[in-house]
Protein backbone atom coordinates (compact mmCIF):
# COMPACT_ATOMS: atom_id res chain seq x y z
CA UNK A 1 0.00 0.00 0.00
CA UNK A 2 1.46 3.62 -0.85
CA UNK A 3 1.56 6.44 1.48
CA UNK A 4 -0.26 9.50 0.91
CA UNK A 5 0.30 12.69 2.76
CA UNK A 6 -3.32 13.87 2.42
CA UNK A 7 -4.01 17.43 3.06
CA UNK A 8 -0.29 17.93 3.77
CA UNK A 9 0.50 19.37 0.06
CA UNK A 10 2.69 22.11 1.66
CA UNK A 11 5.51 19.35 1.70
CA UNK A 12 5.53 19.33 -1.61
CA UNK A 13 6.93 23.32 -1.77
CA UNK A 14 10.06 22.48 1.07
CA UNK A 15 13.37 22.62 -0.94
CA UNK A 16 16.39 21.42 -0.39
CA UNK A 17 17.84 24.82 0.50
CA UNK A 18 15.06 25.46 2.94
CA UNK A 19 15.50 22.31 5.14
CA UNK A 20 19.48 22.58 4.89
CA UNK A 21 18.90 26.08 6.31
CA UNK A 22 16.95 24.86 9.42
CA UNK A 23 18.81 21.52 10.30
CA UNK A 24 22.44 22.40 9.02
CA UNK A 25 24.02 21.03 6.02
CA UNK A 26 25.84 18.05 7.98
CA UNK A 27 21.91 17.01 9.21
CA UNK A 28 20.92 17.87 5.86
CA UNK A 29 23.50 15.44 4.07
CA UNK A 30 22.81 12.70 7.33
CA UNK A 31 19.28 12.29 6.60
CA UNK A 32 19.33 12.29 2.69
CA UNK A 33 21.18 9.27 3.15
CA UNK A 34 18.75 7.86 5.87
CA UNK A 35 15.58 8.49 3.27
CA UNK A 36 17.84 7.41 0.11
CA UNK A 37 18.16 3.87 2.38
CA UNK A 38 14.42 3.45 2.83
CA UNK A 39 14.68 4.01 6.78
CA UNK A 40 11.27 5.98 6.97
CA UNK A 41 9.29 2.67 8.55
CA UNK A 42 5.71 4.61 8.47
CA UNK A 43 4.24 7.66 7.34
CA UNK A 44 1.10 9.58 8.37
CA UNK A 45 -0.68 13.00 8.67
CA UNK A 46 -2.95 14.47 10.77
CA UNK A 47 -6.47 14.95 8.96
CA UNK A 48 -5.97 18.98 8.54
CA UNK A 49 -2.15 18.30 7.52
CA UNK A 50 -0.71 20.45 9.37
CA UNK A 51 1.46 17.42 11.03
CA UNK A 52 3.67 14.54 9.71
CA UNK A 53 4.29 11.82 12.00
CA UNK A 54 6.30 8.61 10.92
CA UNK A 55 8.95 6.23 12.56
CA UNK A 56 12.39 5.90 11.21
CA UNK A 57 14.94 3.37 11.58
CA UNK A 58 18.21 4.75 13.21
CA UNK A 59 21.50 3.47 13.65
CA UNK A 60 22.48 0.19 14.60
CA UNK A 61 21.30 -3.57 13.30
CA UNK A 62 19.49 -6.84 14.71
CA UNK A 63 18.46 -6.48 18.06
CA UNK A 64 20.68 -3.26 18.44
CA UNK A 65 18.29 -1.59 16.01
CA UNK A 66 16.12 1.37 17.67
CA UNK A 67 13.83 3.27 15.71
CA UNK A 68 12.91 6.73 16.77
CA UNK A 69 9.17 8.91 16.63
CA UNK A 70 9.35 11.92 14.03
CA UNK A 71 6.88 14.71 14.28
CA UNK A 72 6.81 17.48 11.66
CA UNK A 73 4.44 20.25 12.55
CA UNK A 74 3.58 23.27 10.67
CA UNK A 75 2.25 26.43 9.93
CA UNK A 76 0.92 28.84 7.77
CA UNK A 77 3.74 31.80 6.77
CA UNK A 78 2.55 34.95 8.59
CA UNK A 79 3.76 36.60 5.42
CA UNK A 80 1.19 34.27 2.96
CA UNK A 81 4.65 32.41 1.73
CA UNK A 82 4.62 28.05 2.03
CA UNK A 83 4.86 26.88 5.48
CA UNK A 84 6.90 27.47 8.66
CA UNK A 85 7.95 24.08 10.09
CA UNK A 86 9.75 21.98 13.00
CA UNK A 87 10.56 19.02 13.52
CA UNK A 88 11.02 16.83 16.97
CA UNK A 89 12.00 13.43 17.50
CA UNK A 90 12.39 11.18 19.88
CA UNK A 91 16.20 10.49 19.69
CA UNK A 92 18.74 11.76 21.90
CA UNK A 93 19.13 15.31 19.82
CA UNK A 94 15.57 15.98 20.25
CA UNK A 95 14.89 18.24 17.51
CA UNK A 96 15.51 18.56 13.64
CA UNK A 97 18.05 16.06 13.45
CA UNK A 98 18.58 13.66 10.86
CA UNK A 99 15.49 11.57 11.08
CA UNK A 100 13.29 15.02 10.95
CA UNK A 101 15.30 15.21 7.51
CA UNK A 102 14.38 11.84 6.41
CA UNK A 103 10.75 11.84 6.71
CA UNK A 104 10.13 15.54 5.19
CA UNK A 105 12.31 13.82 1.62
CA UNK A 106 10.32 10.84 2.07
CA UNK A 107 6.85 13.07 2.46
CA UNK A 108 8.16 15.53 -0.20
CA UNK A 109 8.95 12.77 -2.39
CA UNK A 110 5.04 11.38 -1.57
CA UNK A 111 3.86 14.52 -2.71
CA UNK A 112 4.88 14.49 -5.88
CA UNK A 113 3.86 11.32 -7.21
CA UNK A 114 6.38 9.11 -6.17
CA UNK A 115 4.60 5.69 -4.85
CA UNK A 116 6.72 4.89 -1.86
CA UNK A 117 5.03 2.83 1.17
CA UNK A 118 6.57 0.54 4.07
CA UNK A 119 9.50 -1.56 2.94
CA UNK A 120 8.75 -5.37 1.97
CA UNK A 121 9.49 -6.94 5.76
CA UNK A 122 6.65 -8.75 7.69
CA UNK A 123 7.45 -6.21 10.83
CA UNK A 124 6.89 -2.81 8.57
CA UNK A 125 4.89 -0.52 10.10
CA UNK A 126 1.37 0.28 8.91
CA UNK A 127 0.72 3.80 8.38
CA UNK A 128 -2.79 3.70 10.13
CA UNK A 129 -4.54 6.53 12.80
CA UNK A 130 -3.53 3.87 15.66
CA UNK A 131 0.30 4.18 14.12
CA UNK A 132 -0.32 8.03 14.61
CA UNK A 133 -1.60 7.97 18.02
CA UNK A 134 1.64 5.54 19.46
CA UNK A 135 3.79 7.95 17.49
CA UNK A 136 2.74 10.96 19.15
CA UNK A 137 2.51 9.58 22.54
CA UNK A 138 5.80 7.82 22.59
CA UNK A 139 6.71 11.23 21.62
CA UNK A 140 5.39 12.93 24.12
CA UNK A 141 6.45 10.67 26.70
CA UNK A 142 10.32 10.16 25.66
CA UNK A 143 10.88 13.49 24.03
CA UNK A 144 9.11 15.47 26.95
CA UNK A 145 7.12 17.59 24.32
CA UNK A 146 5.95 20.97 25.16
CA UNK A 147 4.15 23.26 23.24
CA UNK A 148 6.05 25.78 20.97
CA UNK A 149 7.00 29.10 22.52
CA UNK A 150 8.18 31.57 19.78
CA UNK A 151 11.97 32.31 20.57
CA UNK A 152 12.40 29.64 23.66
CA UNK A 153 14.73 26.63 23.29
CA UNK A 154 14.08 23.08 23.42
CA UNK A 155 15.06 19.94 22.61
CA UNK A 156 18.66 20.85 21.60
CA UNK A 157 18.38 23.61 18.98
CA UNK A 158 17.17 26.90 18.30
CA UNK A 159 13.83 27.72 16.70
CA UNK A 160 14.44 28.64 13.06
CA UNK A 161 14.84 32.72 12.53
CA UNK A 162 11.35 32.64 10.67
CA UNK A 163 9.83 31.49 13.97
CA UNK A 164 11.33 33.78 16.35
Amino acid sequence: MAWSVGRATWVGDVTDPDIAQQVGTRTFDRGQAYAAERRVRSLATRPDGLMLLGTIEGSGSGEHQTTYQTIIEARPHPKGRSHLWSGRCSCPVGSDCKHVVALMLTARDVAHGVALGPPDEPEAVATDAAVAVQAVTALGRRARAHPATPGRRRGGADPPRAAR
